[in-house]
């Protein structure tokens, strides 16, 4: 099962030509109401999925939500909510003493971690700390 944003299931009702614009808004409104789409199930599945599962950095995360139409302020709000500095260089840190497990070249483990969406910067001095 996969969740939908409300924006998703909108261009799912236009692209199957489902009544008028007012109409489909009134569908989706519908739906919310049910329990059939929910913004805050999605985004919960969607750290759960993205921060947990995959290990993506917040960069990363924020660019997939974005692209799956959800408004920038309240992506900002969330990850400003989920994701704070301490809780991703955390991460960081765990990530990088693993990776040096198998691959002792820093600039690898850079380029690798700024891949899955981490800030380049925090990167970098997570890197020093653990290097010194």
């Amino acid at each position: 099962k996969q969740e939908r944003t409300r924006t998703e299931a909108l261009k799912f009702l236009e692209k199957k030509n489902v009544g008028t614009p007012e109409e489909r808004n009134k569908i989706i409104s519908w739906f919310e109401e049910l329990g059939f789409l929910s913004k805050e199930r999605f985004l919960a599945l969607a750290y759960y999925d993205l921060w947990i599962i995959r290990e993506w950095g917040p960069l990363k995360i924020k660019h997939y939500l974005l692209r799956r139409g959800l408004p920038e302020p309240e992506v900002e709000a969330f990850l400003k909510e989920k994701l704070p500095e301490s809780k991703i260089r955390q991460k960081l840190a765990s990530m990088i003493k693993q990776m040096l497990k198998t691959e002792p070249d820093k600039a690898k483990i850079y380029r690798k971690l700024v891949q899955k969406g981490f800030p380049e910067d925090m990167v970098l001095q997570e890197l020093e700390t653990i290097y010194q």
